[in-house]
This record gives structure tokens, sequence and C-alpha cells, in this order.
């Protein structure tokens, strides 16, 4: 649905205070930095967050889903594919537990999810993470300027720096296993005599898929460019591409998975088409040497059609999303602290509509979603000698309404008007330049998606984040240890269940239910040739009460909810010219479903990885990179399956990830 995009700027901020701040504001290269700041956290401040620059991004990049990259730099993620390929089709991933339609997802703070499912789904537009210049992940309860509320936490990217680099370019070609072949080509020029500077990319993708019939074919283009003068800075950013995934989200029974690995029961004949487009214009103006300015006006546009064969019948589910914004932010340093200050509204509009294949004229049901928000948010930071504070309040007025179409099927309407005021408070001490102890308290309100409504969830839920941590410095060892609570009221979570005669999972509100864990962030540099890293987590998960209808179970855990997560990793330069790096994973087990019965559980597992980076000269690199090199046999996810429909499981069903697999890049650069 690619759509002609037209967009003017309007008003207003963001502004850096703080002593390293006051020296970039100096330097009007830094104005495209003041583009995500409001977003962002800094260093000092007492949230727990990891930030990832495009060095890290590039050493590991081959072509991956960028949801796949993320728990190679932060604690308590899981991430895995559809169809088991890290390159091509639907890639998920989990935050302490926690779906990513609970994590604000975000380009250069605009927003990146879907309004109504709060999903993200990075298919649409595939290869994103080769044009990505930074991430910031923050776990917990973050900080909000726009988009779904950052209920489990924060993840941030950053378009490419069009100023700050001389002319650049190059060509990459990725093949490997499942029949995978990615080609792409960008340019940057730079910031060029004129003050423009320009950064295009253009890629394709396909993959036959570990599983069948679960190939992927894939476009993609990503376009910024801008003009930066000595006090404003004017910046395009916009991105389009278009995705036909064959299904195989269905889960699949181990006594299947034996027989045969591959095993997908989706029909050959599912496979989606979907497109989506998103192009946002931002101003940045510095008034003075501390008060700046900055706004956006954005759109945000997605559709397809996704397929569900089911006893031979094959039901289309199609949707068009419209989704427009406007931002404004406004900064203001005052000696050691700072006030940022901002608004965002938006409106998004969407079409459901379901129809019988080939009948596409035709629709049996057709529904309407419109929402509409409103937030306005705060953020002051003071720093007093060895202490930071830090204040972020935000409040968001929210209005649903789904409307189904009375000339197809039974009208029907449903309105929604939630009004929440999310915030959080903390503070850090700094024990020296490098060593840094904080704590903050933070809540986090979120109302149910289109299919929470459509299931019966009735009330929206609540979060109270604390959150205790250490974080150490130095040239060669940063260190992050936290301790975390989170504490929910009504939380909307999964039972382990589908819908009858459909793939849609089934949640429900329970009242009372928290989430308790330490996570472990360390990596030492011995010293030049080797480097070692660990990422860990160990985490408890409690649900006071959970009814089914039938039974009420007590003191349960969330499903798929891993209590230990442990990653260790090493990095060895066997030369000037290559490294060679491994990381480990092990995943304890966990529940599908809310009884907790281990019948229905997913076993632990572990997965080693490896990868061989090689320059051949300043213009030519390649990277290696070899998955699961045990070729262990495991599952990341998986749900209960009952076979009749009569509300009673037969037998866990599971999604397996690939055996051992390979990909290999080759970059050329001028």
């Amino acid at each position: 649905m690619n759509k002609l995009l037209v967009f003017i700027v309007t008003t207003l901020p963001i502004f850096i205070s703080g002593q390293d701040i006051n020296n970039e504001i100096n330097d009007s290269l830094h104005l495209e930095e003041f583009v995500i700041a409001v977003s962002r956290v800094s260093e000092q401040s007492p949230i727990t967050f990891a930030n990832v620059n495009a060095a890290d991004i590039e050493e590991i990049y081959v072509g991956q889903d960028p949801v796949l990259l993320l728990q190679t730099f932060t604690p308590s993620i899981i991430s895995y594919s559809d169809g088991g390929t890290d390159i091509g089709n639907y890639s998920q991933f989990r935050l302490r537990g926690m779906d990513q339609d609970r994590i604000n997802i975000s380009l250069d703070g605009i927003p990146l999810n879907d309004m109504v499912d709060h999903g993200t789904y990075f298919s649409n537009f595939s290869d994103f993470g080769n044009s990505v210049e930074s991430i910031q992940i923050i776990r917990g309860v973050g900080i909000n300027s726009s988009g779904i509320a950052s209920y489990g936490g924060a993840i941030n990217f950053e378009s490419p720096n069009l100023f700050e680099s001389d002319f650049k370019g190059g060509v990459q070609l990725t093949g490997g296993s499942f029949g995978t072949l990615r080609t792409a080509a960008e340019v940057n020029t730079g910031l060029m005599e004129s003050g423009v500077g320009i950064y295009t990319r253009m890629s394709k993708t396909s993959t036959d898929g570990y599983k069948y019939n679960s190939g992927s074919d894939s476009y993609s283009l990503f376009f910024s460019g801008g003009y930066l003068g000595d006090k404003e800075m004017l910046k395009l950013t916009a991105f389009s591409g278009r995705t036909q995934n064959g299904q195989s989200y269905e889960h699949v029974p181990e006594s299947q998975i034996l027989l045969d690995p591959r095993t997908n029961f989706n029909n050959l004949n599912d496979i989606d088409d979907f497109e989506q487009s998103r192009v946002h214009l931002t101003y940045v103006n510095q008034l003075n040497s501390d008060l700046s300015f900055s706004g956006s006006v954005y759109y945000n546009g997605a559709g397809g059609v996704f397929p569900y064969t089911f006893d031979g019948v094959q039901y289309m589910y199609g949707l068009e999303n419209d989704h427009y914004g406007v931002q404004a932010f406004i900064s203001k340093e005052m000696n050691s602290s700072r006030l940022d200050f901002g608004v965002n509204t938006y409106l998004f509009d969407r079409v459901n509509f379901e129809y019988i294949s080939p009948f596409v004229t035709e629709p049996y049901a057709r529904d309407f979603t419109d929402k509409n928000e409103i937030s306005v948010f705060g953020k002051y930071q003071n720093k007093l000698n060895q202490f930071n504070l830090f204040t972020n309040v935000e409040m968001r007025n929210i209005s649903m309404s789904i409307t189904g179409d009375e000339s197809i099927a039974v009208p029907f309407s449903i309105n929604g008007d939630y009004t929440f005021i999310n915030g959080i408070v903390g503070l850090s001490y700094d024990i020296s330049s490098n060593n840094n102890f904080y704590m903050s308290y933070g809540i986090s309100n979120r109302e149910p998606t289109r299919s929470d409504i459509f299931n019966g969830v009735g009330q929206h839920e609540t979060v109270k984040d604390l959150e205790l941590g250490f974080r150490k410095r130095t040239e060669k060892i940063n260190l992050n240890v936290n301790i975390f609570h989170l504490d929910f009221d009504n939380e909307i979570t999964k039972i382990g269940a589908l819908q009858n005669q459909s793939y849609i999972e089934i949640r429900q509100n329970v009242a009372n239910s928290t989430r308790t864990g330490v996570e472990l962030s360390l990596n030492y540099m011995l010293n030049e040739l080797f480097e070692f890293g660990f990422i860990g987590s160990a985490m408890s998960s409690n649900i006071s009460d959970y009814n089914n209808g039938m039974a009420s179970y007590f003191d349960v855990e969330h499903v798929l909810t891993p209590n230990l997560i442990i990653q260790p990793s090493f990095l060895f330069n066997l030369s000037d010219k290559m490294t060679f790096s491994s990381t480990g994973m092990y995943v304890s087990n966990s529940f599908t479903e809310l009884s907790n019965n281990p019948d229905f559980g997913l076993s632990s597992f572990f997965v080693l990885n490896g990868q061989l980076n090689y320059t051949v000269n300043s213009q030519v690199s390649a990277q290696l990179v070899i998955n699961n090199i045990f070729d262990n046999l495991y599952y990341t996810e998986g749900s209960p399956i009952d076979e009749n429909f009569d509300g009673a499981f037969e037998e866990v069903g599971l999604r397996i990830q690939p055996p051992r697999n390979f990909y290999f890049m080759i970059n050329y650069s001028f």
C-alpha cells in the first residue's frame, strides 16, 4: 500500500544539558543528535539501559532482523523467528518474559509500533538494521515521548548520521543456509559544501526458510536527507518495503518434530503480502546556548493480506493502516539542571476485512478502528555534586472506537477512553567518574489491544517498577548489575490458548502478579587480544490467582518466562585483520500455559554460535556466521494444542529453531 506522502514541518524542541552537552551545543554538527535526545536517557540517568553504537552493530550484522540482534547486547531478552532463519520472515522477542507489544519501539523518537496491535513488524521493511546508527535499549518502565506505553521497556533506533562523515558507500552480499540470499547497496554523501547530506539504501532479500513453506521474499528502501545550518537543521527520513512470507507460526507437537523437524502445519498456499511505508520530517533550531526546540510530523502506512487455511478453506485477513502524527519538544538548561517539555498527538485509522479466497470483492466481515491520542510529557534532570536527580512525567489521553460494518455483518460498536498518568523518578550517586549507583521507581499504564478487546479483556493494566543498580565504566571493564521488581495490577497476560479455529493467542486480566530478578551485563577486555563478556538474568514470576473457568490455580508462573538466561561470550583478535567471536545461550525451562502443567512445559536449551570477521583491505571485508555449532534440537516458544477445539489440551505444540546453519557476507566499501 504505497502512498504519496506530503509533510510540512512545525515547531519545537530538543536540547541537552550538562557539561558534556554544553560542549556539544557549540558544535552545529551535533544538532542531528538532538533529534533523539528527548527519547533517550543519558549515561548518568538512574535507568536500566544499554547503548549500542554503529561499530557494535556492524561487528555482528549480516542482515538479521533487528530483534534478533538485541539479545546480544542486553540481559533478559529471548528472540526467535517463525521460519527458523535469522534473515527473512517474522521474528519476535520477549523482554523479562513480556512480548514485544509491551515495548515502545521508535526510530528517532517516532513510533514504529502499530497503535492498535502494539506490535512492530520488521518483516514489512526488511534489512532495517543496515540503516541504524545506534540503539538504546531500556529495560523496565522507561521514558515516553510518543507511541505505545513504555511498559516493559523501550527500544529507540537512530537513523544514519548525515553530517559527520565523508562520502562513503558500500555493497553487501549475504548468502547462506536455507537458500538465503541478500543484496544491499548504500551511499552516504556526508556533509557537502551546500550544507546538504543524503543517505540512501536499497535491499533485496529472499530465503526458503528452515521449515517447509516458510520462505520469504522482500525488498526495502531507506532514505534520509537533510540540511544543516549554523543553528538549525531540517531532516527527512523515510523507508518503504514489501514482503511475501510463507506462514509458519503453527505449533507442532514434538512427536511430529522428531519424525521431521521441518514440519509446517500451515498450508503451503498461505503466503501473506504486506507492505509498509513511513516518513518523518524534523526541524531543529538552537535558539541560544541554553534553549532549543524541535518539531516533527510523520506518517506511517501499512497494509496487506494474511491467509489462514482451515478445513480446506482459505480465509483471508486483510488490513490497512494510516497513522498521522505531530511531535513538539522544547528544552531549557538552567545551570546544573535541564528541563524538557513535549507533546505528541496522532490519528490512527485501521480497516480490517475478511473474505474467503478467491472472493476478494465479497468480504464477509469488516470493521473500522479509529484511535486518537494526545500525550504531554516533561523530563527534569538536576546534578548536585555527586547526585543526579531524574524525573519524567507523562499524561496520555486516548480515545479508541471499533465499529462493525453493518452492511456486511451484524453491526457492533466498541468504545474506549483512557487517561493515564505515567512517570518515573530516580536518583543516582557517582562514587567516582567511573562508578555509579542508581535507584528508580516508575509507573506505567497500558490499554488493551484490539485483539484483547475482542477476547473480552475489560481493564487496562498497570505496572510499578523498582530498579536498583550499579554501573562501572573503565577502559577495560564495562559492568552493569541491577535488581528489579515489577508489580502488576490487572496484567493482561497469555493463558496458553488460542481462539477457536484461529491462530490468535488469548490473553486475559489477572488481578495480582509480579516479576522479580537480577540482571548482569559484563564486558572485560583482558588485553589487546582477548575480550570476555557475560550477560545473565535470574528471575522469578508469580501470578497469585488464575481461574480458567473450570478450576482455580494459585501462585503459578507466567507463560514462557524462564527463571534463568545466561549468555557467555568471548572475542579473540587472531591478527590485525581477523577476529573470532563466540556466544553461548542457556535458557531454563518454562511453562506454556497458566496451570503450569509440566506435561505442557518448554524444555531448557543451550545453543552456541560463532563468527569469523576478516578484513581483506580498506575496501573489502568478509564475515562468516555459524549458528547452533553443536547442532542441538531446541525450541523457543510453544503452546498447548486443542486439536478438537473442545477446551481440552491434547499435547504441547512447539516452535523449533534450526539446526547448525551458516551465513557468509562480503562487504565492499568505497
